[in-house]
């Protein structure tokens, strides 16, 4: 008795020696304490387990952890970088768009002059500066719209204009490469080809 109540040692089986009461008791005994020594193996193996999931669980919690960690690190990285690169091509913007605003500006002061004056053999080389100074400015304004569409702030502004101008223009820009390279520009041009409803910055 002093095994099971002190020592908590529920293996000890009592010895039955005759089969009155006493034995029956004894068995009785014996059975509550092989009872109570599958509950306590059972509760072992319930608690094994318990502290086997909690040490996972703890695991998993920690790796969750490190891994918010390390996505917000990478978002604070990206965001950091969207900002750098709409600097940069802000500056850059500014730094190509400024002295085309002023070649384009100063070649149609200088074939207002000419003209003015009589002078026209040399409008037909401003118009071309002029339409490539345009171009160009387009394609900056197309890098920027690029660096707009990634950040979901892409707007249009919608107008009314003549497409034949805009085609003119194209051909004025691409004659010079023409030229040089010894091809031929053929353009067949309805007369009254008439207007678009568009972003013309974006056509």
């Amino acid at each position: 008795m002093r095994l099971v109540s002190v020592n908590k040692n529920y293996e000890v089986r009592a010895f039955k020696v005759y089969g009155d009461e006493i034995g029956r008791l004894i068995d009785g005994f014996n059975t509550m304490l092989s009872e109570i020594q599958q509950r306590d193996k059972a509760l072992q193996r319930a608690n094994d387990e318990l502290k086997t999931r909690t040490t996972e669980l703890e695991a998993e919690i920690i790796h969750h952890k490190r891994t918010q960690e390390e996505l917000l690190k990478a978002k604070y990285a990206a965001e950091d970088a969207s900002r750098a690169k709409s600097a940069f091509l802000a500056n850059m913007s500014h730094e190509l768009r400024t002295p085309l605003n002023a070649i384009i500006g100063y070649s149609e002061m200088l074939e207002e002059e000419i003209q003015d004056s009589g002078r026209v053999g040399n409008v037909e080389d401003l118009q071309k500066i002029q339409a490539a100074g345009k171009h160009l400015l387009s394609l900056i304004n197309d890098v920027l719209d690029l660096s707009k569409i990634e950040a979901g702030k892409m707007g249009l502004h919608l107008e009314t204009f003549d497409v034949s101008p805009m085609i003119e223009e194209m051909i004025t820009t691409l004659q010079p490469a023409v030229a040089k390279n010894a091809n031929t520009l053929q353009v067949h041009l309805a007369e009254e080809v008439g207007g678009m409803r568009a972003d013309v910055t974006k056509v």
